[in-house]
């Protein structure tokens, strides 16, 4: 009885203080990586790094790696009858993750993304029936979406990318085009 009660302990502090990951990432498929380490803030690098749809991103910390990728970002004319606020347009942005070593389960979600437009406005997510993240185990991977409102006619979108546990930038920011 102990042992599942620390085992549920366990469980419940992982989830509630998240994962926090580190950047290790391979530019050009050469063996040039750039770490940052976000638990020491004197030591955080401030360049930013610039990916587009498809670019594969690693990130790592103590736990382990996981990887994430950007699929596609498209328009739809699809409305939530009761959403009150009005977009000129509605997208979605389906991304892939996978867990490379991680012994615990973890997810990416819309908590992990900023997204602004070319007037560097937050969007907001959009209340249309998308998928929910969820967990994934060790060597395991899954697809999602998210749609956000976008009142521009600019076919254009950044993502940056967030620790969900300490909510800080880790410096890379992801471009969409269309």
């Amino acid at each position: 009885m102990k042992k599942c009660i620390l085992v549920a302990m366990a469980f419940f502090l992982l989830f509630t203080t998240g994962c926090s990951f580190n950047e290790n990432v391979n530019l050009d498929n050469k063996n040039h990586s750039e770490n940052v380490n976000l638990n020491d803030s004197n030591k955080e690098d401030s360049k930013e790094n610039v990916y587009g749809i498809n670019d594969l991103i690693t990130l790592n910390n103590e736990s382990g790696t996981m990887n994430l990728k950007i699929l596609s970002v498209k328009e739809t004319n699809e409305r939530n009858e009761f959403e009150e606020k009005e977009y000129k347009k509605v997208i979605f942005i389906e991304y892939w993750y996978e867990n490379v070593d991680l012994d615990e389960d973890f997810y990416i979600d819309e908590d992990n993304f900023k997204v602004y437009d070319k007037n560097n406005t937050i969007l907001d997510t959009y209340p249309l029936d998308v998928s929910y993240a969820n967990a994934i185990s060790k060597g395991r991977n899954a697809t999602n979406k998210i749609a956000y409102g976008l009142n521009s006619d600019d076919n254009y979108v950044e993502i940056e990318l967030r620790s969900q546990s300490t909510g800080k930038s880790l410096n890379k920011k992801i471009i969409l085009q269309w």
